[in-house]
C-alpha cells in the first residue's frame, strides 16, 4: 500500500488516533468517520484500485494506532466496499481475459 493516510484526509497521526476513540466512545459513527476520508470519493468516481489501497492504508494505519478503538468500532461499512471493489477490480481482469480470449481464438 502506496497511499499514506496523512495524504488522503490531512490528518497527522495524533488527530487520528483522537478521531478513532471519538467513534470508540460513540461521539461519532464509524460510517462518518470512514466516509470522510478519500477512499470512499475514489470508489464512487470509479477509481476502484485507488479506493481499495486508500482504504487498505486507512484500515491498517488506524488499526496501528490504537488497537482497542479499531477492535471496538464498527468496520462492517469500509470492508463491505473494499469487498465490491475487489470484485469490480477482478471483473474488470476478467473481461479483459474473456475479450482477449475471443480475439486470439478467432484467430486460430
Amino acid at each position: 500500500m502506496s497511499t499514506d493516510v496523512s495524504e488522503v484526509r490531512n490528518v497527522s497521526d495524533e488527530e487520528l488516533r483522537a478521531m478513532l476513540l471519538d467513534v470508540a466512545r460513540g461521539s461519532t459513527s464509524a460510517d462518518n468517520f470512514f466516509g470522510s476520508f478519500s477512499y470512499s470519493r475514489e470508489l464512487l468516481q470509479g477509481n476502484y484500485s485507488s479506493a481499495l489501497d486508500q482504504g487498505m492504508s486507512l484500515l491498517l494505519k488506524c488499526q496501528s494506532l490504537e488497537t482497542d478503538a479499531y477492535e471496538e468500532i464498527h468496520k462492517g461499512t469500509p470492508f463491505y466496499w473494499l469487498g465490491v471493489e475487489c470484485q469490480d477490480i477482478v471483473n474488470d481482469f476478467m473481461c479483459q481475459d474473456i475479450v482477449d480470449t475471443q480475439r486470439n481464438y478467432r484467430s486460430l
